[in-house]
């Protein structure tokens, strides 16, 4: 019998994922389950299909998850990029409230906001297609990628440490092989100490 809300999904999915549509609306539910409290999956499950619907109910409640921690989960489950499993998590939330009626939206009104948005409802809603925008905090590649700020700069392969301006003047102290060299006001010049409270001589 076809299953008309993995249908929904498997079409906003690429060629080479099709074939898992099951196991991502599966995965996501499951993964959705601790975000809600009882009644708030209960409402939901009553208009999924039997595997979803289970799955939506399998873990208990737990206070204080968001967003990040639903897609992280789903990321290492499916074995995904963070990208990625923000795209799934949207795929199959708007196969949720395709279906849901507006009992379940009623129970939905405490649930955390970043997960509720998940299940907004419009008229004329277009539905999810992969490929959309990515939020900048997941393109740019914070999860899981080397452009980090550990490395020195975002995009660098660098870190800062080893970082050194071009084009600083020539006398500068970024400009020297040594910046600390011959600088530290310790081993200044006696002309040249702050002590005195004299300007260095005119060149």
């Amino acid at each position: 019998m076809t299953n008309d809300f993995i249908d929904v999904i498997r079409e906003q999915l690429p060629d080479d994922e099709r074939p898992d549509a099951v196991r991502i609306a599966l995965t996501t539910c499951k993964a959705l389950g601790p975000h809600l409290a009882a009644i708030e999956a209960r409402s939901l499950a009553r208009s999924l299909p039997e595997g979803p619907a289970a799955a939506l109910q399998r873990e208990p409640y737990q206070a204080g998850l968001g967003r990040p921690e639903l897609e992280a989960r789903m990321s290492h489950e499916l074995g995904v990029s963070a990208a990625r499993a923000h795209e799934l998590v949207a795929i199959v939330g708007a196969a949720i409230a395709e279906r849901m009626d507006d009992e379940a939206e009623k129970h939905l009104a405490d649930v955390e906001p970043s997960i509720r948005a998940l299940f907004a409802r419009s008229e004329g809603r277009a539905p999810f297609h992969a490929g959309a925008k990515v939020p900048d905090s997941l393109a740019d590649g914070r999860a899981g990628s080397k452009s980090s700020i550990a490395e020195g700069r975002p995009g660098g392969r660098r870190p800062l440490a080893d970082a050194n301006p071009n084009g600083g003047q020539s006398d500068s102290i970024a400009a020297s092989d040594d910046p600390r060299a011959d600088r530290r006001l310790s081993s200044a010049e006696p002309d040249r100490t702050l002590a005195r409270g004299e300007p260095p001589p005119e060149d």
